[in-house]
């Protein structure tokens, strides 16, 4: 693996920033476009302004991040099977958008996934044979950003194999798949006064308790505390990354990383300390 650096994920954000502002890529750009380079007559060579489609799916996909972790915390009070079920895709896309960030994007269809190298002036698609973590599409995506640099001894990405039981993957597994769970509650409707201080209650409280980090257990479900928890650090790690990554936003992404329609309810406290803790 070799991860787009910062250098170059500088260089495709500052080209998004001559982008009119509001324009956005067509659903499915990315995989359209690299589908077609690998077919027929492809040449597996993307220019800049097609390259930058890894960067807009990255901001994309954890966008989709914060509002499933919304739509967790919504549904808490009405299923706790359910919101820890979407819970877990609030923390699955922020691990997507890591990957798309550095470079990386499943094929599913063609079982690759593809790297994005530069080649001068131009980028190469270069295939990797077979998707890490076997064919699943999902693990793919947390096992090559469990493989980048900055967050291979990071305890907040983990490889997530179903098979371990503290993982974000198995606890999920139990919430979608898991027979005989008997966790019926009445529903009770959504206040939204309600679901802006649970989300600024869970911001802080993530935060806070960021240095006793702790992954959802399978074997003790629902945790759906640790689930939301974890999806809020990994959701917040992002922007703090990028932000850290780029040194001053740029049009694009100042435009982007407070999106408009979640600042009534959804929150970025500055961070007190930064004790994330590792793997042995």
């Amino acid at each position: 693996m070799s991860a787009l650096e910062a250098e170059t994920i500088q260089r495709l954000f500052h080209r998004l920033d001559q982008w009119t502002p509001g324009s956005f890529p067509k659903r499915a750009a990315l995989a359209t476009l690299l589908d077609k380079s690998f077919g027929r007559g492809g040449t597996h060579v993307l220019g800049q302004d097609q390259a930058v489609f890894f960067a807009t799916a990255a901001v994309d996909m954890w966008q989709r991040a914060i509002q499933s972790l919304m739509v967790a915390v919504a549904a808490s009070i009405l299923s706790e099977t359910w919101a820890c079920s979407v819970g877990y895709y609030a923390s699955h896309y922020s691990i997507r958008a890591f990957a798309h960030l550095f470079g990386y994007f499943a094929l599913y269809r063609r079982k690759l996934i593809i790297e994005l190298t530069p080649y001068g002036n131009m980028f190469r698609c270069v295939p990797i044979s077979g998707l890490p973590g076997g064919s699943r599409e999902h693990r793919s995506y947390w096992t090559l950003t469990k493989r980048l640099p900055p967050f291979l001894k990071d305890a907040l990405f983990a490889d997530n194999d179903e098979q371990v039981p503290k993982s974000d993957a198995a606890h999920r597994g139990v919430a979608s798949y898991s027979d005989h769970l008997n966790q019926f509650t009445p529903f009770v409707s959504v206040d939204k006064d309600w679901m802006r201080r649970d989300l600024i209650r869970l911001a802080h409280s993530a935060l806070a308790g960021e240095a006793s980090l702790e992954l959802p257990d399978s074997s003790n479900f629902p945790q759906l505390s640790a689930v939301l928890s974890v999806a809020y650090l990994r959701i917040y790690r992002f922007r703090e990354h990028l932000d850290s990554l780029l040194g001053s936003p740029g049009r694009f992404w100042d435009r982007h990383r407070t999106p408009k329609w979640c600042t009534d309810f959804f929150a970025f406290p500055p961070r007190q300390s930064r004790r994330i803790p590792v793997e042995d």
